[in-house]
């Protein structure tokens, strides 16, 4: 399994417009594009961190390509939310304890 986390600085005032658009695209990611899913959460700074499990590195490298030409809207709606967006580690599993 492959894992890439995410973080992610939302504009004030626009954090339930960056979870809706998140939400779509994750799912979309996962529909279209084999994606294992994702999880969002806050963090203490109050920035938001992702992780999304695919099942390897080059489908995640190729999932733009699989996805219908809404997604482009849907990720201009996503930078549009934020102030920063980063790919902080990508990364192999090696030990799965999650249940």
């Amino acid at each position: 399994m492959f894992t890439v986390i995410y973080s992610f600085e939302v504009k004030p005032a626009y954090e339930k417009e960056f979870i809706n658009a998140w939400t779509t695209l994750t799912k979309m990611l996962h529909q279209y594009a084999n994606s294992k899913g994702s999880r969002l959460h806050r963090a203490s700074t109050g920035q938001f961190i992702a992780y999304a499990n695919w099942p390897n590195e080059q489908l995640w490298n190729t999932a733009d390509s699989k996805l219908p030409l809404e997604h482009k809207k849907l990720r201009n709606k996503l930078k549009n939310t934020c102030t920063k967006i980063e790919t902080i580690y990508t990364s192999e599993l090696l030990v799965d304890l999650l249940q």
